[in-house]
Formats: C-alpha cells, structure tokens, sequence
C-alpha cells in the first residue's frame, strides 16, 4: 500500500525480509508471546487488510478482548518513556563543580523493582574507570571513589542502565541509559 510505515509495529516485510534486514520486531520472531501464539508477521495493520503486517495474531492494540501487549509493542512503549523520562536523577550538588568531600547523590527512577520487574544497574566512575566498590550506591564522596588530592581536575560519573529483558533493539537499549558527571577538583 506505501512505503515502510514508520510505526513499531506495523511493517511491509515478511518474517523472512525482517530477519534478513534485522529491522523493526526482528528480534522477537519466533519468541511466545504474553497476548498469545507466537511474534511472526500477521496480515492486517495499520487499518489495511492486505500487504501490512503486524507482530501477532491479537493483542491489545487489536482487539479489546485481551489486556496484553505484545512484546514489541512493549518494547516500543519503554522507548516512548525513556525518550521523555530518565532513570537517573542528580539530588544534591548538581553544580557541575564539587570537591573530593562533597557528596554527590543520585536518584534511580523506580522501574518496577518491587513487583519483581527490572531493577537498573548503578555504577559510578573515576576519569572513566569504574569504582566498583560503589557500585549500586546512590550517594557517594568522591574521596571514597578514588579521587586523587592532587591539584588536577577529575570527572566523576554516575551512569544507569535498565537491564529490563524487555527490551531487545540496540536502539532502544541505548536510550535505556544515562548519566551525571561531575569535575571535582581542590
């Protein structure tokens, strides 16, 4: 009927020319699906009946008759959040400029940890090498990072990645994180 659309989940590809292109839901054909049956190509999407394919056979995006979303479908609705959402968040002295004995802290946006879904991984880093021993921790002193007393100027970084399963494009998953930094000097 046109052109590839531009939405996530309606394509003009077969499961074959997705696979091939890695393009759109490519990496979940073939996976069960929540809403029932199997992500492939099924015809009819994006108001055509014909030559427009969508990710499965139903779900809520189709029809009302289920309350699921699609794997991709999920997928897509966490890049919509993240394109208008952080899950970091500096609190105090979020002045670009501290000292070695200014605490820096952070806050996680709450992903769902409590109802068993992704928890985001929190790790805090020296001049671009890791400190490990922070890792997971949301206010640190730089000293404690690591930060040497010398008379040079150091970054400090806080950076966040959601490792939810739910999220497969490497697009998507490059929007899944972000940062703070900091320059800590004397």
């Amino acid at each position: 009927p046109y052109p590839e659309p531009a939405h996530p989940n309606a394509s003009t590809l077969t499961a074959d020319e997705m696979a091939r292109q890695r393009t759109k839901w490519a990496s979940w054909l073939g996976e069960t699906d929540p809403s029932g049956g199997v992500v492939g190509t099924f015809e009819g999407a994006d108001y055509y009946e014909y030559g427009v394919y969508r990710p499965t056979e139903n779900s809520i995006m189709r029809s009302l008759n289920t309350d699921r979303f699609n794997l991709p479908g999920r997928e897509a609705m966490i890049a919509g959040f993240y394109r208008s959402a952080n899950a970091l968040a500096p609190l105090r002295n979020t002045a670009t400029r501290a000292t070695r004995f200014t605490r820096l802290s952070v806050e996680l946006a709450d992903l769902g940890a409590a109802k068993g879904l992704s928890r985001p991984q929190l790790r805090w880093y020296v001049d671009g090498r890791e400190a490990r021993h922070a890792r997971g921790r949301t206010s640190v002193l730089p000293a404690a990072l690591g930060v040497p007393a010398d008379r040079r100027t150091h970054k400090v970084t806080a950076t966040v990645v959601d490792t939810t399963t739910a999220v497969r494009s490497h697009a998507v998953r490059n929007l899944t994180s972000n940062s703070a930094t900091w320059t800590i000097g004397r």
